[in-house]
């Protein structure tokens, strides 16, 4: 599609966090590399799944994207549609709160970075599905880059390869934390196991119809 066809078009933007908004194509900006979105404020903010949303008073919101940071983006309805409608009525200029877009901006940076402190580096891909599963159920964790270890809560370590016997106790914690921890890094193993289980039927399955 030409670039110049896709203002006004409805979409469903995915970040690279998974986070999704769904609105029409505001502007897009190819020298900066970024894309505005404007969605319904009123809809945004009743369902906010997708991080902030900065409203007008009119119920409109604007979301900018750098596109290096967007993981998908669906078309949900007929695009053809929406470029004939478009022509007829074209979008027509809305009020925009530059502070407001000024903390969104702030914010998507301060949620990007903060996803970054939890990229484990040089760590495994077992090791970090470990802790991206128990991240979502404890907020205070986070690497030691020195050692590799997962520490929770200031009070538990789980140390390579991270199964559930390389979970200790920090210092002289009691072991209620311990216990917690170790139910969330079974189940997390368990899908793991089963995910290669999958892995290993399915190359077997490839290599039989490759024959």
């Amino acid at each position: 599609m030409n670039l110049d066809n896709i203002i006004g078009v409805t979409v469903k933007v995915t970040n690279l966090l998974g986070k999704e908004t769904i609105g029409r194509i505001y502007s897009f900006n190819s020298e900066s590399g970024n894309i505005t979105i404007l969605t319904s404020g009123q809809k945004q903010n009743s369902n906010n799944n997708s991080g902030s949303s900065n409203s007008n008073n009119n119920g409109f919101s604007f979301k900018i994207f750098k596109i290096s940071f967007i993981k998908s983006i669906e078309f949900i309805n007929n695009t053809q549609s929406s470029v004939s409608y478009l022509k007829k009525h074209p979008l027509k200029p809305h009020y925009v709160d530059l502070e407001r877009v000024k903390n969104l901006l702030d914010e998507q940076v301060k949620i990007t970075g903060q996803r970054d402190l939890f990229l484990g580096k040089n760590v495994t891909k077992e090791g970090q599905f470990i802790f991206d599963k128990l991240h979502k159920t404890i907020s205070e964790i986070k690497w030691d880059n020195r050692t590799k270890d997962i520490i929770l809560l200031e009070e538990v370590k789980i140390t390579p390869p991270y199964k559930v016997k390389n979970i200790q106790a920090i210092a002289h914690h009691n072991n209620d934390s311990v216990e917690f921890i170790s139910k969330i890094v079974v189940d997390a193993w368990e899908k793991l196991d089963k995910e290669q289980i999958n892995s290993i039927y399915s190359n077997k399955e490839k290599r039989k119809k490759d024959k």
